[in-house]
Formats: C-alpha cells, sequence, structure tokens
C-alpha cells in the first residue's frame, strides 16, 4: 500500500472565497477522486499569524490527496484531466497560484 500523497496548494480569486470552496469541495474533490489512483482527499487551511507562525506560503489553502500505486502517474492523469477539459478550472480559483508537489514519505513501515 502505497502512502504517497500529491500536495495541492492554490487560493480563490478575491471577491470569490465563498464560490472556490464549494466548487472545491461539491465538484473538484469528486472529480479527482473519480480519476485512477486517487483514493482520499483533505483540505485545509494555511494557518495565519498567531500563536505559530505562518510557514512561508502565499496560498492560503492546501489539498492533501492519498495515492494508490505511482504517485507520477497519478498526477499525469490529473493534468491529463484539466488539460483534456474533463475537470474544468472555474473563474473562481487563481490559477497563477496553483502549485502541484508530489511526497513519497521518506521512511516506510517494515
Amino acid at each position: 500500500m502505497s502512502r504517497d500523497v500529491l500536495v495541492v496548494l492554490s487560493d480563490p480569486v478575491p471577491g470569490l472565497e465563498d464560490e472556490y470552496n464549494q466548487w472545491y469541495d461539491e465538484v473538484h474533490l469528486p472529480e479527482v477522486l473519480a480519476l485512477e489512483g486517487f483514493t482520499s482527499a483533505a483540505r485545509f487551511v494555511v494557518p495565519g499569524p498567531s500563536g505559530l507562525a505562518r510557514p512561508r506560503l502565499r496560498q492560503k489553502y492546501l489539498a492533501v490527496y492519498g495515492i494508490s500505486g505511482d504517485v507520477a502517474d497519478a498526477t499525469a492523469s490529473l493534468r491529463d484531466a484539466v488539460r483534456s477539459g474533463r475537470i474544468v478550472l472555474p473563474a473562481c480559483i487563481d490559477s497563477d497560484s496553483i502549485c502541484i508537489t508530489p511526497f513519497s514519505p521518506r521512511v516506510r513501515d517494515s
């Protein structure tokens, strides 16, 4: 069982945060989870400056997708779905803010 994950950082267009969150939760997550290789998803708000210092990220939102199999194959599947129009990014997402990064665990269970 793979513990690889795909991390996606993004932001809404200013003034469209509610629309962005509704699209992400109700449309985008189910679309991505329907792609081969994606097994789970969780979204987070990157904390602002209070108590703990905000990480040096410009994006406010972070999504973590669980991957089965090869993370590079799952990433390619996601990019192909966007390029082909099977997944459409709406006007409420700041497309310049999107950062997609695959991660594999450094330590594996024995």
